[in-house]
């Protein structure tokens, strides 16, 4: 095994780690703090961050990925993009506090201004960990995970403790400030870096590249917060609480997917932009293998929904399971569009990315007006995965552009969609016929789920798959065991 493999391996594996834990320990605070607090608190915080990102999506400039696709930019030009990065966030975060009244005004709940005051410093918060880009650019990944972790660990104890203590909202406002601060702190430490004197010459083509991917968030942005916004402004916080949850859920993993391949795909990928062969057999191989895991567990997800909820969450949060059906969906697209989009980032067409997202922007005003219109909330969330569909198609188009051409992609997922197709309809069939409790029934499903997709995707392995399946260590293994 080369160094290189080696370390994208390596990074495949320490963020895909990460990213799992997060998600994992995220769902397990979010479940006992929603036992702790009420559907209301959960809402008034979903307000505020819909808030507070909307104004800090005017100043997500891609200057990381600038940093990591550059493979020539000179400490004094990652020192001037890091001043102008905190720069930016200091004065969105400035402005986002100032224009907290209007956030109260506009859904209708006073008590929004204090919340969204001091959430506003969550972006300052996170731009002072600029460090860990240079640690993504050297695919150094072992060195800052651990503290990724660990701060997501503190700050969600912290937000059990708060809660358990009685201060009730303020429990889910403390939660991502500790999380934030403690990485801000501790990447420093690890990344052993200091900015030396900034020198601005040559950094236009940094700029233009990052303002690119400005224009891709604030259009990701709208396409993606339009429906959460319709429905706490017109349905109120309680409503906008269950949507948050079954967000959290569907779409929140897509957005460690994003990380995870943002991290270690689109610096590895872009070292072999120039050799379209080599570039279209990665891509093809990271398709393949975020499609064997991450299909069965967004159709699963959807399966069970039912059946997961009340269990969970327990019956006041009964109408997140509708949401988190669609939502599931929509996940499903995102966390496939985000590799699609590595891939176009990693051959250096940003303008693509942003001209995408407009369109996708685009079609979800026109779904959720529609689907808003006959069936409210729910239509809401129906009009979210149509936009999502949308979405997907187009970078799925712009992304075989980059590769040459080819329709690796769909020849990557098929097989998974189709063995994950039949096995979500039988675990749905299972909540269905099943005279048991939720949490038994539950249980079946989990099991009938993961034992049914993992003998009808093996038995469906082209052999193109196996070629690339015996190079994993422990897929190679079972898949090995099985023919002999």
């Amino acid at each position: 095994m080369s160094t290189f493999r080696e370390r994208v391996v390596s990074g495949l594996l320490w963020r895909s780690g990460v990213a799992g834990t997060q998600q994992i320990t995220q769902v397990l605070f979010t479940i006992l703090l929603a036992r702790l607090l009420t559907t209301t608190d959960f809402g008034l915080v979903a307000m505020a961050l819909l808030f507070t990102q909307f104004v800090q999506s005017f100043s997500q400039v891609g200057f990381g990925a600038a940093v990591i696709q550059d493979q020539e930019i000179s400490e004094a030009q990652v020192s001037a993009l890091f001043v102008v990065h905190v720069g930016i966030n200091l004065a969105v975060s400035l402005a986002c506090c100032l224009a907290a009244p209007l956030a109260a005004e506009f859904f209708h709940e006073p008590g929004l201004t204090s919340v969204v005051a001091v959430l506003s410093w969550v972006l300052l918060l996170t731009s002072l960990a600029f460090p860990q880009v240079l640690l993504r650019k050297r695919m150094a990944f072992r060195e800052y995970s651990s503290h990724e972790v660990a701060a997501s660990l503190v700050g969600n104890v912290v937000a059990v403790a708060a809660a358990f203590a009685g201060l009730g909202v303020w429990s889910l406002v403390i939660r991502p400030m500790v999380q934030r601060l403690v990485f801000a702190v501790s990447i420093w430490r690890v990344a052993r870096w200091r900015p030396v004197r900034p020198s601005f010459a040559g950094v236009g083509k940094h700029l233009r590249y990052g303002l690119h991917l400005l224009g891709s968030n604030m259009f990701t942005f709208a396409s993606q917060n339009t429906a959460p916004i319709l429905i706490g402004r017109y349905a109120g916080a309680e409503t906008l609480g269950c949507f948050r949850i079954a967000f959290g859920l569907a779409v929140v993993p897509a957005q460690q997917v994003q990380a995870v391949l943002t991290t270690v795909l689109l610096p590895a990928l872009s070292i072999f932009h120039g050799d379209r062969a080599a570039f279209r057999r990665k891509a093809y191989a990271s398709m393949l293998g975020l499609g064997l895991v991450y299909v069965p567990a967004m159709l699963g997800l959807a399966a069970v929904a039912t059946t997961f909820v009340p269990f969970a969450y327990g019956e006041a949060w009964s109408a997140a399971a509708t949401f988190l059906v669609m939502l599931a969906g929509v996940g499903l697209i995102k966390g496939f569009e985000h590799l699609l989009r590595c891939v176009i980032l990693s051959a250096g067409r940003s303008g693509a990315v942003m001209r995408i997202t407009a369109a996708e922007t685009l079609s979800a005003v026109a779904f959720l007006a529609l689907g808003g219109s006959i069936f409210g909330a729910n239509g809401l969330a129906a009009g979210c995965l149509a936009a999502a569909l949308v979405s997907g198609l187009l970078t799925l188009r712009a992304a075989h552009a980059a590769v040459g051409g080819e329709p690796v992609f769909l020849r990557a997922i098929g097989r998974s969609l189709l063995a994950g197709g039949a096995m979500a309809a039988v675990v749905a069939a299972v909540a269905v016929v099943a005279p048991w409790p939720d949490g038994i029934t539950l249980l079946a499903q989990v099991l009938v789920g993961i034992a049914l997709y993992l003998v009808l995707r093996v038995r469906v392995l082209s052999a193109e798959e196996r070629s690339i399946v015996r190079g994993w260590p422990v897929a190679g293994y079972v898949l090995a065991r099985r023919q002999t």
